[in-house]
């Protein structure tokens, strides 16, 4: 898992960056790689923080997909 720092402007705007994994990863990982940073910024306590994540998420299994 990424050490992100806390304040969420100061994060990666890779999403690969952002998530921990490095393109061209499975969806597996990208999947666990999301699972992970969920926990510790869940969407009921962190919104914003969790709307960048699932953005990275997805762009990540877009480009997984190709």
């Amino acid at each position: 898992m990424p050490d992100l720092p806390e304040n969420a402007a100061d994060w990666p705007t890779d999403p690969f960056s952002l998530l921990g994994v490095e393109p061209g990863s499975s969806e597996d990982d990208v999947r666990r790689a999301y699972t992970r940073l969920i926990r510790r910024f869940k969407p009921e306590h962190h919104p914003d923080e969790f709307r960048r994540i699932r953005a990275a998420y997805e762009a990540c299994l877009d480009r997984t997909a190709w």
